[in-house]
């Protein structure tokens, strides 16, 4: 009888164990792995809502840089005005002399308006003049209303000044949120990819940009990159505290030494590029032709309130999930049960202690 017992519980051991080893190998080690690991996965919805952002528009011309005056400066592609320094010239006044500027270049008008945009506060928008690494001198108009129709449109267009020697070919339009101005400026876009339409100048007809709106939600990144990059140069070793482009609260540098600098602490400061938290608006284009001579190079930007999508970056397994996960998969290869295993320990121990304890209740 004994070694039959012994045998029994040998073979339930062994046949236990073949199962344990199967339920590491094949689930669990899975399971761990995407909880130790923190993957991820995205989820999307549409939400009707009454009130929406109008995006940010940001200009930018093609090549955006003058042949004339990049020859002079001795510049053979146009990411050298960062790394080589011009005598008796700051990276700023380069950057003024050798891209085109709103007004001096070119000019901007929304919708019939008679008056042309100005830099700074205008009726509807307010407009600022943005230093990027690739896109030389940007213009971003920032919208000062809200989407409240179903369906709102805004009118732009473009004209180049007749007496301008260089002249692009065309020019991009980016549409984001205001916090992607420093994704612009370094052309990073590590989480998504922006709306941007390239138009060519002398195109005759209008190029219709419907834009629909992508709410982001990512587990991690900042909240405020402009902060974080600042505050990352602030604390840094280098001896003029500035930025090579627009963007943050800093100045821009004025030398190759200061970009250098910079430079070193990418690792550091191109995190902060990362948000939590952001809008973009996916472009749908469609051209209607122009028939009106006198009317320039124009775009209209289209925009809904009726819906917009949510993209959100939830866990794939979160420690809830996976308690209850590995719970249920233990009783089904095992039949094994936690609370079975805590009821037989309550058990063995009032039956080891229970006539002691009654012992010395009544026999004090």
């Amino acid at each position: 009888m004994e070694s039959q017992s012994f045998l029994h519980v040998t073979l339930r051991f062994i046949a236990h164990l073949i199962l344990f080893v199967l339920f590491v190998q094949f689930y669990l080690m899975e399971q761990m792995g995407d909880y130790v690991k923190d993957r991820t996965t995205t989820t999307s919805r549409f939400e009707e809502v009454e009130v929406s952002d109008f995006p940010s528009i940001t200009i930018c011309m093609d090549p955006p840089q003058k042949p004339s005056v990049a020859k002079q400066y001795g510049y053979k592609r146009m990411v050298d005005i960062h790394f080589n320094d011009v005598p008796n010239i700051t990276l700023p006044e380069r950057f003024e002399a050798s891209t085109y500027i709103l007004n001096k270049d070119f000019s901007i008008k929304v919708d019939d308006d008679k008056d042309f945009l100005k830099l700074g506060e205008n009726e509807e928008f307010v407009v600022r003049p943005m230093v990027t690494f690739f896109e030389g001198i940007c213009h971003n108009l920032e919208p000062k209303f809200k989407v409240t129709q179903q369906w709102f449109h805004k009118g732009l267009s473009i004209k180049l000044k007749e007496d301008l020697i260089d002249r692009p070919k065309k020019f991009k339009v980016y549409l984001t949120s205001n916090a992607a101005i420093l994704n612009i400026a370094t052309d990073i876009w590590p989480q998504y990819l922006t709306g941007r339409v390239t138009i060519p100048f002398d195109n005759r007809v209008t190029t219709v940009i419907k834009s629909r709106p992508i709410e982001y939600k990512f587990k991690t990144g900042v909240n405020d990159s402009k902060e974080c990059v600042t505050k990352i140069i602030e604390e840094s070793q280098c001896k003029n505290k500035c930025f090579y482009i627009n963007g943050t609260s800093l100045p821009i540098c004025n030398s190759a030494s200061d970009f250098d600098c910079i430079w070193s602490h990418y690792n550091q400061w191109q995190k902060c590029l990362l948000q939590k938290h952001t809008m973009a608006y996916v472009p749908h284009i469609d051209e209607v032709s122009i028939y009106d001579t006198n009317i320039s190079d124009a775009f209209e930007i289209s925009a809904s309130s009726k819906t917009k999508q949510i993209m959100e970056e939830v866990d794939v397994i979160t420690f809830a999930g996976l308690i209850g996960s590995v719970g249920g998969s233990l009783g089904m290869f095992f039949g094994f049960s936690f609370t079975s295993y805590l009821s037989i320990v309550v058990e063995k121990f009032t039956r080891k202690n229970l006539s002691y304890l009654i012992k010395n209740m009544f026999n004090p």
